[in-house]
């Protein structure tokens, strides 16, 4: 039987009682809950390594982030916590440590600027369209880790209505980053979305211990252009999203992606685009692998790239496979 299907008695009575698509469900809530679980597991303090505040704030500015930057951030608190080269002290807790980077993060580019963290829900974009389950995004959790978990959950923070590329921003261009958000659909990455907005003030984008695989980033281009584009990426119809507004549950139509890619093929586009036009800076903080670039200058590189026919789902980006 394979993983996460239901077992032993368990099972039984399911099958019973409830329908296939039920099932299916509990299967979806099951997994979206051992993943929640796995990320506020404690775990023996001793085991931590953490990378210091001050050695990352140092890093980033080497890097280039500077006050006033707008930043969208995507990160691994795993390599994070095993990125420094001293054991953790023994009243050493993950949630302290995570707000710590967070507190960092927003000082570091002051009110004037901005911090964006992505905020997924849970449950796969599919999957929510397809079992008709209302996101709250006053309420449900994420699925990108920790500090974009800590992040929405405060008060000074805004997160976007729609389930699909979702995000969490704080800052100075909080309110223009979210102002018509309402109309970023039926594309959810368009320009009137927080990730077009950001890009085109100049905002940069931080990998913190990912790779490019991690990065939302990649699919601006399709979003902007989807009958240019030299790939039929999306299906032919939207999905249909529902969302609470205000305690109302309203409803979006959203396009989603048919193609299906593997992580490595992001990262061998990328590498091509690195190798090209010399878009990222890359270094080491500590342990901790870290990639900084502006989002525009992606963006740009993409399209100069589609121009000539050449996109992220290319078979030629295909023959890395890890």
């Amino acid at each position: 039987m394979s993983p996460g299907k239901p077992t032993g008695r368990l099972a039984a009575a399911l099958r019973k009682r409830l329908s296939k698509q039920n099932i299916e469900r509990v299967r979806i809530l099951r997994e979206a809950a051992s993943r929640l679980a796995g990320t506020y597991a404690p775990r023996p303090d001793a085991a931590y390594r953490p990378l210091s505040i001050a050695a990352l704030r140092s890093g980033l500015q080497e890097l280039g982030i500077e006050r006033g930057d707008s930043i969208l951030i995507h990160s691994a608190i795993g390599r994070l916590l095993r990125g420094g080269t001293e054991e953790a002290p023994p009243d050493f807790r993950v949630p302290t440590f995570a707000g710590a980077v967070i507190e960092m993060l927003m000082d570091l580019v002051s009110p004037d600027g901005s911090v964006v963290l992505p905020t997924a829900p849970p449950l796969g974009n599919y999957e929510r369209a397809m079992l008709g389950v209302v996101f709250d995004p006053e309420t449900d959790g994420v699925s990108t880790g920790l500090l974009p978990d800590l992040f929405r959950q405060r008060s000074d923070t805004i997160r976007t209505r729609f389930p699909c590329q979702n995000v969490t921003v704080w800052g100075g261009h909080a309110s223009e980053l979210v102002a018509d958000q309402y109309e970023a659909a039926p594309y959810p990455m368009n320009e009137h979305s927080v990730w077009v907005k950001h890009c085109r003030m100049g905002g940069k984008v931080i990998l913190l211990g990912v790779d490019h695989d991690r990065s939302s980033t990649v699919h601006l281009l399709e979003n902007l252009h989807p009958h240019e584009y030299p790939r039929p990426v999306f299906y032919d119809k939207p999905h249909r999203f529902q969302y609470k507004d205000r305690g109302e549950i309203k409803a979006v139509d959203t396009y989603l992606h048919a193609v299906r890619w593997d992580d490595s093929d992001i990262n061998s586009f990328c590498e091509h685009i690195g190798s090209r036009y010399g878009v990222y800076r890359s270094a080491r903080i500590g342990r901790v692998p870290v990639t900084v670039f502006r989002s525009a200058d992606q963006l740009e590189a993409f399209h100069a790239e589609m121009k000539q026919g050449v996109c992220l789902f290319d078979s030629r980006f295909w023959s890395r496979r890890r």
